[in-house]
């Protein structure tokens, strides 16, 4: 089940580096070339999307505390796809028409086109802090985790050992109270015996 879920998390990471890789190229591309990218980036966030479903069914599948820890995963997973999908859904990344290049050519548009190299320049670098930070954010669940489930381990052994402690305790005091009545009585006739002894008058020396 896990082997499974790390599977489709392996596949997940491959496409979503695919899907910033070209985001951070479509702006540059122009005419065929451009549409055959967005075609093809179109259709890896199909198959990521394939890959989320798979992983969210794995993990309905999975017993706690591991459900718990790839839910999490997921959920961080999901919300970096989601803004992925909604970046390339803006204007940037349409397919763009004849029409359209001739009349930017026809313009001149100069200081639109230098803008459009910074916004991606800035794009690709906010893509990827955003990746590192999802990575960050996905390790820092995994040690919190890892904290809570050693830590219960441990709430574990103590209780344990606190109940054989306690169960040897009891089996201790059960023996006493089976074994000690005759050792008392028997304590009880030596000191009896011992107080008589004691008393008794010395006899006589026989002098006169």
């Amino acid at each position: 089940m896990v082997s499974l879920f790390e599977t489709y998390e392996k596949q997940y990471g491959a496409l979503t580096s695919d899907i910033t890789l070209n985001l951070g190229r479509i702006p540059s591309l122009k005419d065929d070339e451009r549409s055959r990218i967005i075609r093809e980036t179109s259709t890896l966030f199909d198959e990521t999307k394939d890959i989320l479903e798979q992983m969210s069914l794995e993990v309905q599948d999975m017993s706690h505390p591991l459900k718990t820890k790839c839910a999490n995963r997921l959920h961080c997973f999901k919300c970096e796809f989601e803004k992925l999908l909604t970046e390339f859904k803006s204007p940037r990344y349409a397919v763009r028409t004849m029409s359209d290049v001739s009349k930017r050519q026809f313009e001149g548009d100069e200081e639109s086109l230098r803008e459009e190299v910074l916004y991606d320049s800035d794009m690709r670098a906010r893509l990827l802090d955003n990746t590192e930070r999802m990575a960050r954010s996905t390790n820092r669940l995994e040690d919190g985790l890892g904290v809570a489930l050693q830590t219960e381990e441990v709430g574990g052994h103590i209780l344990n050992d606190l109940g054989d402690q306690r169960e040897k305790l009891q089996r201790s005091r059960h023996r006493v109270r089976v074994k000690n009545p005759d050792a008392l009585r028997i304590e009880v006739v030596d000191a009896a015996k011992d107080n008589v002894g004691s008393n008794v008058p010395p006899e006589p020396s026989g002098k006169t």
